[in-house]
């Protein structure tokens, strides 16, 4: 599916990357999972993968 023109990627790739670091930091990178990063960016978790 091509990206509307609401699409925000050049504040969601900065957003993903902040959000992970944070739960690694609080959780450990082992105890983190993809669908938890996407839920607090607020994408659905195969956006991820665009990222």
């Amino acid at each position: 599916m091509a990206r509307t023109t609401g699409s925000h990627s050049e504040t969601t790739g900065p957003r993903v990357r902040a959000v992970a670091e944070h739960l690694f930091a609080k959780h450990g990178f082992a105890a983190v999972s993809m669908r938890q990063i996407a839920a607090e960016v607020g994408v659905q978790a195969g956006a991820l993968y665009n990222y």
